[in-house]
């Protein structure tokens, strides 16, 4: 867990303790991924810094094993793959790179995007084998969501799996409960999409936006009419914490009133099981364990959640 003071706490996953807390004054902290060592991540700057680089951590002796430069501009996103020490950065200067931990410090491959694209952001899928690439045009604030294959990225996308905005206006006006009137639906499709991730099962993304709304796509074709969520609060459009439960059938999203809903998205899609209450501030972070039955969320404070709790 990274904050904005520039400081990064380890937590023990079950028994809620904090095991260390290091600092990164020089530069801050914005994300941080582990790597496949449980003693080292990899962190990248806060936003205000001049520094582009990602840092490679070991948080035995808070020492900097290696520096990944290639990026120009800020960091927006950093993902690690799950099959080896390979992982993925994300720019505002419009570049994704693929790295290499043993690489030394040059990267594998860098994709160039659009130059007009804002908010990109990378996320590799449970099987190692696909990642994704999303943006959004700053001008005409259409967005982009592409496939590509990992042991094949320099063919370019595989698939663009994002649906016609036919589509998408039509999953909001079917969506559970929702009243908006056609400006609204336009507002929250041209909003900020800030992040996406796979389901764990590979057949579903959710993107996560800065508006009440959140969406769930087919994951393999992009003519399938996605699933829209409208039931969550976010009116100040904050960037609100969400993320798919393991069990491919359910996520968890954070409302601006600093309240967790646990929704359906696979047999009663859109419906709320549940409201999770207790943090002081809205939740920036969800994220649930791959391997332990719980969750970690935070705001100024973070909790720790097992299904009695839930």
């Amino acid at each position: 867990m990274s904050t904005k003071e520039g400081s990064i706490h380890l937590v023990d996953a079950l028994s809620g303790e904090e095991k260390k807390k290091l600092y990164a004054k020089a530069d801050g902290t914005a994300t941080v991924k582990f790597t496949h060592h449980e003693a080292c991540v990899l962190v990248s700057a806060e936003r205000n810094s001049s520094c582009n680089d990602v840092r490679y951590l070991c948080t035995y002796d808070n020492r900097y094993l290696q520096r990944f430069q290639a990026h120009t501009e800020r960091i927006t996103s950093i993902s690690m793959s799950p099959l080896d020490d390979c992982f993925l950065t994300a720019a505002a200067d419009s570049t994704v790179c693929l790295w290499n931990l043993s690489a030394h410090n040059r990267p594998i491959a860098k994709l160039k995007m659009p130059v007009r694209c804002e908010h990109p952001f990378v996320s590799f899928d449970e099987s190692g084998l696909v990642f994704g690439v999303m943006c959004q045009d700053a001008i005409n604030k259409v967005h982009q969501l592409k496939l590509y294959d990992a042991r094949n990225y320099d063919a370019g996308p595989f698939q663009d799996i994002l649906p016609e905005r036919a589509l998408l206006e039509g999953a909001v006006r079917s969506a559970r409960g929702c009243e908006w009137s056609p400006a609204q639906i336009q507002k929250s499709i041209d909003s900020v999409w800030g992040s996406f991730e796979f389901s764990s099962d590979g057949n579903h993304i959710l993107v996560n936006t800065s508006t009440d709304l959140l969406l769930i796509l087919d994951g393999f074709r992009s003519d399938v009419q996605p699933l829209a969520i409208t039931s969550r609060k976010n009116d100040s459009q904050l960037s609100l914490g969400s993320c798919l439960a393991p069990n491919s059938r359910h996520l968890l999203t954070a409302t601006e009133d600093n309240e967790i809903a646990l929704i359906d998205y696979k047999d009663n899609p859109g419906s709320i099981l549940s409201v999770l209450t207790g943090h002081v501030a809205p939740v920036g972070c969800i994220r649930c364990n791959p391997k332990y039955d719980m969750m970690a969320t935070g705001c100024v404070n973070t909790v720790l959640w097992i299904p009695s709790s839930m």
